[in-house]
């Protein structure tokens, strides 16, 4: 008798980066689970939008800083932030005060090379840094999720920093992992199944590298991570009036 049972692919022919995006989206859940239940570091809108840090012990990470916001709703819907899915390398500098530019040099079917190049307050020299993006669109109806990585990009940093001179004009940072995550919400009082916003979650971890001590790193970074997930709201609200949504 036939099977209904999807035929499992052997682990040596799923594609490319297959373990490796899987590796980071279990790490994703994993660390918005564990500070679920931590006080918040900044609350804001009466508890709707809240930062959360977290210090890692994994080994060979102790002591590592995440920053984890959260905004409870929001009134966009999850396709109202496609936008910026789509179109990160392009955005990004507008939703990130840092940013100066965000540049492809590295594509492929599952992932995207970035480079990252970041204007920092006087007296402080500008920052490059490197990550592989992860889009995982449509992950759930209506969900949406990005991650950004360092792992694998020794080769990368190689290239553009040595080979093509870039150790002269900027400062290494690191971004260990970032992440953005649209999730539906749902529910009115005539529908429990209409999506009436968004949920949206955001991550980050690095180092900015230099000189600058960690301890002024660590002060800043909830605040930025706040800033981060405000001017994404932002972009979206000026996107869809310059474009005449409603």
């Amino acid at each position: 008798e036939p099977s209904t049972t999807k035929p499992k692919i052997p682990s040596d022919r799923l594609p490319l980066h297959f373990h490796q995006v899987t590796a980071l989206e279990r790490r994703v859940l994993q660390l918005f689970a564990e500070v679920e239940n931590l006080p918040p570091t900044i609350s804001r809108q009466n508890g709707n939008v809240q930062v959360r840090t977290l210090f890692t012990d994994e080994e060979g990470q102790e002591g590592r800083m995440v920053n984890l916001c959260e905004f409870k709703n929001v009134d966009f819907l999850p396709q109202d932030f496609q936008v910026f899915f789509d179109n990160f390398s392009d955005i990004l500098p507008k939703v990130d005060d840092l940013v100066s530019t965000a540049t492809v040099v590295e594509s492929g079917a599952e992932r995207q090379g970035m480079k990252v190049t970041m204007e920092m307050p006087f007296p402080l020299a500008p920052r490059i840094t490197f990550y592989y993006k992860y889009s995982l669109k449509h992950r759930a109806p209506d969900e949406h999720m990005l991650i950004l990585s360092e792992v694998d990009t020794e080769h990368l940093i190689q290239e553009c920093m040595e080979d093509g001179g870039e150790y002269d004009k900027y400062t290494l940072a690191r971004t260990f992992l970032s992440v953005y995550w649209v999730k539906p919400v749902y529910g009115d009082a005539k529908d429990s199944s209409k999506v009436t916003g968004s949920q949206l979650k955001y991550a980050w971890s690095g180092d900015m590298g230099g000189l600058l001590p960690t301890w002024v790193q660590n002060s800043a970074a909830p605040k930025q991570s706040l800033d981060a997930i405000k001017r994404l709201v932002e972009f979206v609200a000026e996107h869809k009036a310059a474009n005449g949504s409603k």
